[in-house]
């Protein structure tokens, strides 16, 4: 039956109109076969004028399949708008039922602490008076993808001579400016020298000049980390300012103050640190 048809035109969603090249040649088990046209509950109305076949197909949710991608299209579209929108505000079912469950306390003084253990730690290992391999191993590289690794993961640290180290990156060459740049933008006070597949850097010597590279070094840190501290209060401000209308101004005001007071408590505690580790840099022995 099917080489008998020489065009389809889809009417509207619910007719289908069919040429044939000849009526006569059309036998009668092609009527037949035309009613697998018709899905389950459709009722087909076939009806012959000259070379001219209409089928009407009644169905009440028949679409095309280019309308179906439409919705579908338009349906993902508004949720992606509605995700955005709502991006640090409350669902209505979920809305807090008072203005002190709009920030867990809490959960942002841990945060802080922990803002405080990096800011120790990254002291510890970038800003000694004389650089150790482990300082060099933990030394934090950007990748690519954007992920962060240490540089032991890479490559193998190594004493060349008391006064050189050695840094091998045969197993992944394609690192070196990567690793080069990140020497010397660190806190290590270094000029490190590319040959082949390796990386040789001098350790400076503790000169006057030295120290006080360091402790502007310390400051950077100090002021890096104090950033994370404000951003972290500043995302949480957002979300009480976003449902203030909602709650009484001086609930508002009070949660507000809270979180203003951690950010600041947290921060002298950066200041501390940070002037702590430059006395101690200076400090002759």
């Amino acid at each position: 039956m099917f080489g008998l048809w020489n065009k389809i035109f889809l009417i509207k969603p619910t007719c289908v109109l069919l040429h044939v090249r000849s009526a006569s040649r059309l036998q009668p088990n092609s009527l037949a076969s035309m009613q697998l046209l018709s899905t389950p509950h459709t009722y087909g109305r076939l009806s012959a004028k000259s070379s001219t076949f209409e089928s009407c197909m009644y169905q009440r949710d028949i679409h095309t399949s280019s309308y179906l991608c439409k919705k579908k299209a338009k349906r993902e579209k508004n949720v992606k708008k509605k995700s955005a929108s709502q991006d640090d505000e409350f669902e209505a079912e979920d809305f807090p039922q008072s203005v002190d469950e709009l920030v867990d306390m809490d959960a942002l003084q841990s945060l802080f602490t922990a803002t405080i253990s990096d800011l120790q730690q990254e002291f510890a290992s970038q800003l000694a008076l004389r650089t150790s391999l482990t300082s060099f191993n933990h030394l934090p590289l950007e990748l690519d993808n954007g992920k962060s690794v240490n540089l032991q993961y890479l490559a193998q640290v190594s004493m060349k001579n008391p006064r050189q180290v050695h840094v091998n990156l045969s197993s992944n060459p394609q690192y070196l400016p990567k690793v080069r740049d990140a020497l010397q933008s660190s806190s290590f006070n270094v000029n490190p020298r590319i040959e082949g597949t390796s990386i040789f850097i001098e350790t400076p010597r503790v000169t006057r000049e030295h120290r006080e590279k360091l402790v502007k070094s310390a400051k950077r840190l100090g002021d890096e980390h104090k950033n994370r501290i404000r951003d972290t209060q500043n995302s949480k401000l957002k979300v009480v300012k976003s449902v203030e209308k909602m709650f009484s101004k001086d609930a508002v005001r009070k949660l507000q103050d809270d979180i203003l007071k951690m950010g600041k408590d947290f921060n002298k505690q950066i200041d501390d640190a940070v002037k702590q580790k430059q006395t101690e840099l200076l400090k002759e022995s």
